[in-house]
């Protein structure tokens, strides 16, 4: 499994998704700086598997 983690201005789970067709996403998350709870960066993150 891959864990990508990228700025929140550029998103390319899409892209790279249609770009592999056997990968699959299996889950993905936001932080937010403003979060009381967990504050830190803002930051989102895709969670790939890559099927045989």
């Amino acid at each position: 499994m891959w864990l990508i983690s990228l700025d929140e201005k550029v998103c390319w789970a899409g892209e790279i998704l249609d770009k592999y067709s056997d990968l699959t996403l299996v889950d993905y998350g936001f932080v937010y700086h403003r979060d009381i709870n967990f504050p830190q960066d803002d930051t989102n993150w895709f969670l790939l598997e890559k099927t045989v």
